[in-house]
């Protein structure tokens, strides 16, 4: 027996609509979708209930909304409670927020170059990854080379010197601006909490998209979380 939407009561009616319109919006949106929303404790939430605090996934990056908003990820439509309101593909990162002298304009065109080929999911696995010791997979090599028209060698070298130069701009802005003496502690205290906290994972993916952004206060979050656990002034 098949049962009509129309014989549905009208909170399961109100139900399926919803299920339906984020299908829809998966559907269209593809790797730019927002997938997931919950609270900083996980809790899962319905579009209509996020705000600026929520935990959204979108592109494969987890974050607060607002950050991610700010990141140019998302557009702040987000927060009229409809997926037909996420209007992620049209939307076109903000001016950055930092003073320049913390922003190294090189570094930031690579990561844009880097991005505009392999979109922001797979530059941020990228930038971790050389950031964690790691080199870069053959395929991004590849892929990147073919795409810009460049050796693999030099694609190889620029990806390593903008993110030394990221990392460099940052451990500037961590010591003049948020306080953190010891870059080196610190980065070694992200290496092992991001394999064993979620939730540091994913203030850690923020900072590096704010990085390849050029906005490195969405750094504050993960500097917090460290001192917090430090009990660092």
């Amino acid at each position: 027996m098949t049962i009509e939407f129309e014989e549905l009561c009208p909170v399961t009616q109100q139900q399926v609509t919803k299920l339906m319109e984020q299908e829809s919006h998966i559907q269209e949106h593809g790797d730019n979708a927002v997938t997931d929303i919950k609270t900083d404790s996980g809790m899962k939430l319905d579009v209509s209930q996020l705000d600026p605090n929520s935990i959204i996934e979108v592109n494969g990056i987890t974050g607060k909304a607002e950050h991610m908003i700010e990141a140019g990820l998302i557009d702040e439509s987000v927060y009229n409670g409809s997926y037909s309101d996420i209007e992620v593909d049209s939307v076109e990162p903000e001016e950055p927020q930092v003073p320049a002298v913390h922003v190294n304009s090189d570094a930031l065109d690579t990561a844009n170059q880097i991005e505009s080929v392999l979109g922001s999911a797979d530059t941020v696995e990228s930038i971790t990854s050389l950031l964690a010791g790691e080199d870069l997979s053959p395929e991004v090599i590849t892929e990147l080379s073919e795409s810009l028209g460049v050796s693999p060698e030099l694609v190889e070298r620029e990806v390593h010197q903008a993110t030394e130069q990221l990392f460099d701009d940052f451990a500037d802005y961590a010591e003049d601006e948020l306080g953190i003496p010891d870059i080196e502690h610190f980065s070694e205290w992200v290496a092992y909490a991001v394999n064993h906290d979620v939730k540091t994972k994913q203030l850690y993916q923020q900072a590096v998209v704010g990085a390849i952004n050029g906005d490195l206060t969405l750094s504050h979050d993960l500097v917090q979380a460290y001192k917090h656990h430090y009990r660092m002034f």
